[in-house]
């Protein structure tokens, strides 16, 4: 194994882990956004209120 191909598997091994670290970002989004839609609807069933316009 030559420098250069040392320095081709870092890179992309570095690569990747960015890659899983956006994607792993992008995940916890999606669910805290998921978790809001979800309590917020909970929150408009519950509320007697809200209940008597649908």
């Amino acid at each position: 194994m030559n420098k250069n191909s040392m320095i081709h598997l870092l890179t992309s091994t570095d690569s990747l882990k960015k890659y899983d670290w956006n994607s792993y970002i992008i995940k916890v989004i999606s669910l805290y956004i998921l978790l809001i839609k979800n309590s917020f609807l909970i929150y408009c069933l519950s509320n007697d209120k809200i209940n008597a316009l649908f």
